[in-house]
């Protein structure tokens, strides 16, 4: 047994098999670099950034050495002169890299200077081993030498260093660098305390290195990913994942309502409304790090307690990377690390349990710098981050700098109030003017004041350019006088009544100037206030319940579809058909809330949506893959039938997808179970150069009344919501179906046999126009020869 271990250290240290030892400490490194790598395009995590530029550092190392020790087999190279000094110098700084990617995985500057201090003691040690050597190789065996012994103290007392640190401070996968660092400190220390074999290299080090590297392998996993979100093939793109509490689009008008709230309310709502949106367990909104390197946390929410959190500093050096991506305008992401200074700062601030997964995104304020920034927290519900959060709340974040920060506006009322005080004080101006030049005009002509001054006083306010036109033939008046008292020898000085005059008529201009600003300032504003758009009362009711509404139950929704993802725990057969009808019901309730939205927005006419070229397979999709489960739930066979090569239409895709799962949600619920619906489409001509496309539901939910078939899409007829025999939808989700296809210029009917079924027909244009189908064109006022 003896004999075979003494065959592997020779082996391990005598070319050409030490070949096999640089190759498998390259290949470990390597093997753990490319998984780095990996790791952060998908992450960008900064430990996961120092990670790899450790391993780079570490993997050139080795490659050096791999690449000497095949030049010194090929004789290129004097193995006994150069590489002994270089091995061990390269294990020392190995145990560096090692002890440095693992227990120090963010960014630590006291650690990193010490580390790059004792790397640069090693290198310069190094240079003068190599002196030392060169003399004394041939001589004596290196590992016998005092360099050599000494090597072997220092790389193993720093393998045990890097023990007792891993113990104290306990990151992130802390067990597996535990491993690596027990097996080199027992490499080394059997180097030093076992007989040595003659030669220059300890094979008992290198053989501990081929068992201790290939636990690099663990690294990346320290910090593991998001799990990804599975997206249906049939899904189209433009769907949001239902991951969120809320749709994201309400979250401008949820704003709207505290545009002009007070900022403690304003941070209030933001800060509750973003935690309810994304689903994170903390909310905090925050300032950059100041000139004393303090960032203030003006304000915060926290969603499991449903409490506002109150503000507290955090100093720059608690919190480095949060400062730093403040201070550089960048998103920032980390994950749940038990090492992060910055991660804990903020959760022994807020005195929360652990720090969980961190999520940073900048507000800007237009230029490379940012205003605040918005920080997720989930140390409750240990919920990652992935790009796709990062992406959803820097766009929001992007949309929240001129609420945070908003431009000095004047209302209309007030600046009307400032123009008419403007105003008045220049008639105030003129009255002192005048009366000044009437007591001259008096001096002059011997003769008492005019009573017109007085008469025209009330006449200023209302006349100003009446008043501008007497006052200047007052001014010529006032020029003839100055001629007489000339000629007859006042005893006024002439310079004095120059001057008088010359500044009396540089107040005049200048104060007509004002008066013509003035009165073109009145009228913009009078304009501005007469042109004002103000929201109709009952809509406006109307959208605030509904915000009130929708938000609630999205975030049922939300935490229901964290419940089923079985993230907290595994569910029983029960529990889940219970949490699937809560969340059944839950989607049922917002889809009514976003009919009675819409119906609301139409009470003033039907507003087009933004049309865009739109591909009807995947509209098709989208709406077969919302209303599936509901399929499923009553084993409803569902038969497709879509022509070959359908073209792209213009129209509105959310408006199209909307009105087409509520006709498979009206089959869904009139066909029996175990029934089966069918959905059909084509292109169909009408004779003219226009093309339309042309879609059809059919159900077996048994056809509808001959009386009634002409009023199921009607929005009056059933204030009681009663459903008609023959559909599954009451008339008022049935008329808004028909006002979503009307916006898109299209027409829907019905075509029911009773006892069969029903079929429910859309015709849509491929070019979208605003009315392509006169009512007259058809009878009955449709296609189908029904009243629409």
């Amino acid at each position: 047994m003896n004999q075979i271990y003494q065959e592997i250290l020779s082996i391990l240290t005598t070319a050409p098999g030490n070949l096999t030892y640089h190759l498998v400490l390259a290949f470990s490194i390597a093997a753990a670099l490319q998984a780095s790598l990996n790791h952060w395009r998908l992450s960008s995590f900064p430990q996961v950034r120092r990670t790899v530029f450790g391993l780079s550092l570490l993997l050139a190392l080795r490659f050096m050495l791999f690449i000497l020790a095949g030049l010194a087999w090929q004789g290129l190279v004097n193995e006994q002169t150069l590489l002994p000094p270089i091995d061990r110098v390269v294990s020392l700084l190995g145990v560096m890299a090692v002890l440095w990617v693992w227990v120090f995985p963010e960014p630590n500057r006291r650690a990193d200077a010490a580390t790059l201090i004792l790397a640069l003691l090693a290198l310069t040690a190094f240079v003068l081993n190599l002196i030392w050597w060169i003399g004394q190789a041939g001589i004596i065996d290196y590992k016998s030498s005092l360099p050599g012994q000494t090597s072997e103290i220092v790389t193993a007392v720093l393998a045990c260093l890097g023990i007792l640190l891993l113990l104290l401070r306990k990151p992130n996968g802390w067990a597996f660098g535990l491993a690596m660092l027990g097996l080199l400190m027992a490499g080394h220390l059997a180097a030093l305390l076992l007989p040595a074999e003659p030669g220059d290299y300890f094979g008992i080090v290198r053989l501990a290195q081929m068992a201790a590297y290939p636990l690099l392998l663990a690294l990346p996993q320290r910090f593991p990913l998001s799990p990804a979100q599975p997206r249906p093939a049939l899904q189209a793109q433009t769907h949001e994942r239902r991951k969120y509490a809320a749709d994201p689009k309400l979250l401008q008008n949820l704003l709207s309502l505290s545009a002009r709230a007070e900022p403690e309310k304003l941070c209030a709502t933001l800060t509750s409304t973003i935690s309810q949106m994304m689903l994170a367990d903390v909310c905090l909104l925050l300032s950059p790090p100041d000139e004393n390197g303090d960032m203030l946390v003006h304000c915060g929410y926290d969603l499991i307690r449903e409490q506002p959190l109150e503000g507290l500093v955090i100093s720059e050096a608690a919190a480095p990377l949060v400062a730093s991506a403040l201070s550089h305008a960048q998103p920032l992401r980390l994950p749940a690390s038990s090492t992060s200074s910055d991660s804990w700062a903020f959760a022994n601030g807020f005195n929360l349990p652990r720090p969980g997964h961190l999520l940073l995104a900048p507000i800007p304020d237009g230029n490379t710098t940012s205003l605040y920034g918005l920080l997720l927290l989930s140390p409750h519900s240990e919920r990652s981050w992935n790009n796709e959060d990062q992406d959803l709340l820097t766009s929001l974040c992007a949309s929240l700098a001129h609420l945070l920060h908003p431009q000095k506006t004047v209302p209309p009322d007030q600046e009307l109030d400032e123009t008419r005080q403007a105003l008045r004080a220049a008639l105030s101006e003129l009255e002192e003017l005048r009366s000044e030049r009437a007591a001259y005009l008096a001096v002059l002509g011997n003769q008492p004041l005019s009573e017109d001054w007085e008469q025209g006083q009330a006449e200023l306010s209302d006349q100003p350019q009446e008043f501008l036109l007497r006052l200047q033939a007052e001014n010529d008046e006032l020029r003839r006088l100055l001629k007489i008292s000339e000629s007859s020898g006042s005893p006024l000085q002439d310079e004095q009544l120059e001057n008088e005059l010359r500044l009396a008529l540089q107040e005049v201009a200048s104060l007509k100037s004002i008066l013509s600003q003035a009165d073109q300032k009145y009228l913009d504003v009078k304009y501005q206030i007469e042109n004002q758009e103000l929201p109709g009362p009952p809509a406006q009711e109307i959208t605030s319940i509904v915000q009130d509404l929708r938000q609630p139950m999205s975030f049922i929704l939300g935490y229901t579809d964290f419940l089923l993802g079985e993230t907290v725990g595994i569910l029983g057969n029960l529990q889940r058909k219970y949490l699937e009808r809560i969340r059944s019901s839950t989607q049922r309730i917002i889809e009514l809330l976003n009919d009675l939205h819409q119906r609301a927005g139409s009470e003033n006419g039907h507003a087009l949506l933004a049309p865009s070229n739109v591909d009807p397979n995947q509209v098709i999709d989208a709406a077969i893959t919302h209303v599936s489960s509901q399929l499923r739930q009553k084993n409803i066979t569902l038969r497709i039938d879509l022509s070959d090569l359908l073209p792209s239409i213009h129209a509105n895709f959310e408006s199209l997808q909307h009105a087409l799962v509520g006709l498979l949600q009206n089959a869904g619920q009139a066909t029996p179970t175990g029934g089966e619906i069918s959905v059909s489409a084509k292109l169909q001509d009408n004779g003219s150069q226009a093309e339309y496309l042309h879609i059809q539901v059919t159900d077996q939910g048994g056809g509808i009344p001959t009386d009634q078939a002409s009023h199921i899409f009607s929005s009056t007829s059933h204030l009681e919501q009663e459903i008609i025999s023959g559909t599954g939808l009451p008339g008022t989700e049935l008329s808004v179906i028909k006002m979503l296809i009307e916006d898109l210029g299209g027409r829907i009917w019905v075509d029911t046999h009773e006892g069969q079924g029903s079929t429910y027909s859309v015709l849509v244009p491929i070019a979208f126009e605003p009315d392509p189908f006169p009512a007259a064109q058809f009878p009955g006022g449709h296609p189908g020869g029904l009243p629409g």
